[in-house]
């Protein structure tokens, strides 16, 4: 489970989602690429486990 601290961006590829989003890992703040389901794409906020 990652939580997002802050969402960049959001794009569909190929018929995959992704957000572009900054998480939390071991202490530091980490940008990410993470693939989504369409319903954590559309509804994902800040703070949200993924």
């Amino acid at each position: 489970m990652k939580k997002i601290d802050r969402i960049y961006s959001r794009h569909e590829r190929n018929g995959k989602y992704y957000l572009i989003a900054r998480i939390k890992r071991d202490g530091e703040f980490v940008i990410e690429e993470i693939e989504v389901s369409e319903q954590q794409y559309r509804n994902a906020k800040e703070g949200d486990l993924i």
